[in-house]
């Protein structure tokens, strides 16, 4: 989300682009996990009228659920794709924290400003304290899980750069190869400790690889085969949720059912169809447009924002559960549409005070 940031003048907007719609995908992921599957316990009204519906409603979740995983490949392809034979810079590392603090200590402020004041108690982060310790402490944690991996690649980068550089073709594709049976899709079915930094790593050096040995493919074709992929994804969460509605979630649970298809869903298809959404864009040809640009330069600041602790936990719960699912994919949409916007307008200003206090102090 984040090679993320520097060069936006040097990359025509294709990739600017893709971006700006992996981070929607995410923010969508998101209000269907965290918002709408999150609140569907037995005791909530929104859950009857959630499945009252003739499966519209239904069929809108899973169909966007998978874009959180698809998302998040995407984005570290981008990082691995144009740092190829970069070094790590101090600089980078200093703004990239200052950017993550600034969030840290902006949300914390939110928090304590909301709750003293009585406008709202924050009932799901409990007493605030567990909140309150990963704002404080956010890299290292899973507060935000994607800046931490983000940050040990590209500390590593060197490193990559020395051990892959020499690699063939053949003998990249097939460390890929291995990494993924072992590391990607076993790795998501068994619920490995240091599954999200061995998604990271795969996702990077895959991104790499198509800078390290440049070839032109397809766009139809890789766009055909993102839509097989994806629709593969949504037919996993089909079945995955039609066995809770009739069984019940405790059964999916305890059968491990949603670990089986979940981790097949994160560990295999969405591997194919991140990669392919990734090729689609690569090879489309957009010229550089400003206003692109300057979108995309906000997608970091919106995923701190939005998929912080606070936004997880409160701010999906706080819309889902006010009221019924009339109009459920109107406001759904509505809903992210507004998030996305409202989050990037905060990074812009967020942009022009570092600028200010840049020129200012520094």
């Amino acid at each position: 989300m984040s090679e993320i940031k520097t060069a936006r003048c040097f990359r025509s907007s294709n990739f600017e682009f893709l971006r700006i719609v992996a981070m929607f995908l995410i923010v969508i992921h998101h209000c269907m996990v965290h918002g709408v599957q999150h609140v569907l316990s037995p005791d909530l009204a929104i859950r009857s009228a959630w499945l009252s519906e003739v499966g519209a409603n239904r069929m809108l979740t899973i169909f966007f659920a998978p874009g959180g995983a698809i998302g998040v490949g995407v984005f570290f392809m981008i990082s691995g794709y144009f740092m190829y034979e970069k070094s790590p810079r101090i600089k980078k590392i200093v703004e990239m924290l200052a950017e993550v603090f600034f969030y840290s200590f902006f949300l914390l402020a939110f928090f304590f400003c909301i709750k003293c004041s009585g406008l709202y108690s924050f009932p799901e982060l409990g007493k605030g304290f567990s909140f309150v310790l990963s704002m404080l402490f956010p890299v290292g944690r899973t507060t935000w899980w994607f800046f931490t991996v983000w940050l040990l690649l590209y500390c590593m980068n060197d490193s990559i750069t020395a051990l892959f550089g020499k690699l063939t073709e053949k003998q990249y594709i097939r460390f890929l190869i291995i990494f993924f049976i072992f590391f990607i899709f076993v790795g998501s079915v068994l619920l490995e400790p240091y599954e999200s930094i061995q998604r990271g790593i795969f996702y990077f050096l895959l991104g790499r690889y198509f800078r390290q040995f440049p070839q032109k493919q397809s766009v139809c074709l890789c766009s055909l085969c993102a839509i097989f992929w994806w629709s593969v994804s949504v037919c996993i969460q089909f079945v995955e949720m039609n066995i809770a509605i009739r069984y019940g979630m405790e059964f999916v649970v305890s059968h491990r059912i949603e670990t089986v298809l979940n981790g097949i869903a994160d560990g295999f298809v969405a591997p194919f169809c991140a990669l392919f959404l990734f090729l689609s864009f690569k090879n489309i040809q957009i010229k550089n447009h400003p206003a692109v640009n300057v979108l995309a330069s906000t997608t970091f600041g919106i995923y701190l924002l939005h998929a912080s602790p606070l936004g997880t936990e409160t701010l999906w719960k706080v819309f889902y559960t006010g009221g019924g699912m009339n109009n459920f994919p109107l406001k759904s949409f509505a809903l992210c549409f507004g998030i996305f916007i409202v989050c990037s307008v905060v990074d812009l200003f967020r942009q022009k005070l570092f600028s200010f206090v840049k020129r200012r102090f520094v």
